[in-house]
């Protein structure tokens, strides 16, 4: 990297956004988790910050499944315990 004249980590921004309904709390994305370094791995505490607790989420909602938005569901090779597991009641695609 240092021959590119980036730096070590590259900073990078992660785009997840949590609803509350008033009755649930919905995320949509879920960013990189630490798939792409330690660097962006910041979701649980981002949470935590905005006072919500990662465990709280009822739902979350992933506009498509490339690593950047789906990333922090699994650490180290299984489910992350802030993310919690459910079963698709709806799913929808688009082609054309």
């Amino acid at each position: 990297m240092a021959a590119a004249f980036l730096r070590s980590p590259v900073d990078l921004s992660v785009n997840a956004i949590l609803v509350n309904t008033g009755e649930r709390l919905v995320l949509v994305d879920a960013g990189t988790g630490t798939l792409l370094g330690p660097t962006p791995g910041r979701l649980p505490s981002a949470l935590m910050a905005s006072g919500y607790s990662p465990d709280r989420v009822d739902d979350v909602v992933l506009t498509h499944v490339h690593t950047d938005h789906s990333g922090s569901l699994v650490v180290d090779g299984g489910r992350s315990s802030p993310m919690p597991p459910s079963t698709p009641t709806a799913a929808t695609s688009t082609t054309g």
